[in-house]
């Protein structure tokens, strides 16, 4: 640290600049108004003494060295500012070169970006890892695109002029709220059967198809003002879904226990709660 002494006894010598600045009393290190003062005294004003040339030569010593050791210390701040600058830079550069060698290797890696769909029989499938392992969920959906393409041909190109997106999420069924008409898949529909799977993917693409043919989202039920009336579209709708489903079922070689299970369904499977309708409380309890 500088002893600013030498800052007192040049301001205070000099007539031109008396030393009545407190600031220089409390800092410990000098700014660069300070330097800009001392450079004005040292080289304005005239010898007030017979020594005077060799003062000032002095002063001019001692003003370079207080200089370069300024210097100095502001090169060490701007060191550490870049060092600091540098490190972050480097860091971003990291992530960005992990992210992006993680979307070349995903499928190989178990892993896949879910900023980067992907296309398979025309159908965008995109991964999420919130809700379903991404490789596996690209992988087993490719399965059961294949599977309905060769063992349920006509139903498989109903899907394909009705179905755009196939996704991972946290609630299965038809979503007509989308840019594009999508198929939602949860992780326990997932997690069924590669048969019963693509057995949904049609059950869901047949709601889908009825709301492009009709303009009506499960009948309008929900514009209804008879609840009993309204409870029955539903139900219809989802006994006719059921129907394609079986049929499909049977096609690709479901489990005898699966084909029983699909029969045995009354059509109000969407009514989680059993009160008579469809609400939001049915539709965020459900668990497939």
């Amino acid at each position: 640290m500088l002893n600013i002494s030498f800052w007192s006894e040049l301001f205070a010598s000099n007539p031109l600049h008396p030393a009545d600045d407190t600031a220089h009393e409390t800092s410990q290190e000098p700014g660069w108004s300070d330097f800009f003062r001392l450079r004005e005294i040292i080289y304005s004003s005239p010898p007030i003494r017979p020594f005077g040339q060799t003062k000032r030569f002095k002063s001019v010593c001692r003003m370079v060295k207080l200089d370069f050791v300024f210097f100095l210390k502001k090169m060490v701040k701007m060191k550490r500012l870049f060092l600091i600058a540098a490190a972050v830079l480097l860091a971003l550069f990291s992530n960005v070169s992990a992210q992006k060698a993680g979307n070349v290797s995903a499928k190989s890696a178990g892993s896949f970006s879910y900023e980067s769909t992907l296309k398979f029989e025309g159908f965008i499938i995109e991964p999420h890892a919130d809700f379903i392992n991404e490789a596996k969920f690209i992988d087993k959906i490719e399965k059961a695109i294949n599977l309905l393409k060769d063992k349920a041909p006509d139903e498989f190109k109903i899907m394909q002029a009705n179905i755009v997106k196939i996704r991972a999420t946290a609630i299965s069924g038809a979503n007509y709220n989308e840019e594009v008409m999508t198929i939602d898949i949860a992780e326990r529909t997932f997690d069924a059967s590669l048969e019963w799977l693509a057995s949904v993917l049609i059950h869901e693409t047949q709601h889908i198809k009825k709301y492009k043919d009709t303009g009506k989202k499960y009948g309008d039920a929900y514009l209804m003002k008879d609840k009993k009336a309204a409870y029955q579209v539903m139900v219809n709708e989802e006994l006719e879904c059921n129907k394609i489903q079986l049929a499909v079922l049977e096609k690709v070689g479901g489990s005898q226990f699966e084909i029983d299970y699909l029969k045995a369904q009354k059509g109000d499977h969407f009514d989680i709660d059993k009160d008579g309708d469809y609400d939001s409380d049915d539709y965020n309890n459900r668990n497939w």
